[in-house]
């Protein structure tokens, strides 16, 4: 297994124990209302931007049709969606369920 599989691992874990824990605790805020939209949207910038930069990272790199170049690019993406995939995607979640059980959606009985 790749270091980089490993590292989303780690990462996956993370997220479902964190998830888990803030359930467990009725979402508390750690931050104000507005911080954690703001960490909303910058988990959506990274998550998007990264996805759209990997994808030119391979286009340019496939035009090429060198091996060398393309396996470069290619574990360029893998760490790249490790450092920046993943993060976003994790932002995302975990303040998309807090936003959302402070509005009086998610997880809130009524």
């Amino acid at each position: 297994m790749h270091i980089s599989t490993k590292w989303l691992i780690i990462e996956i874990v993370l997220l479902v124990i964190m998830t888990t824990v803030m359930s467990i605790y009725s979402y508390p805020l750690l931050f104000s209302y507005q911080w954690h939209r703001v960490l909303h949207i910058l988990g959506g910038v990274i998550f998007l931007g990264n996805i759209i930069v990997t994808g030119v990272w391979m286009l340019m790199g496939e035009h090429t049709k060198k091996p060398s170049v393309i396996f470069f690019g290619a574990r360029a993406v893998n760490w790249a969606d490790v450092f920046f995939t993943a993060p976003g995607v994790i932002l995302v979640l975990l303040t998309g369920e807090v936003l959302a059980t402070q509005w009086g959606g998610f997880g809130k009985e009524s």
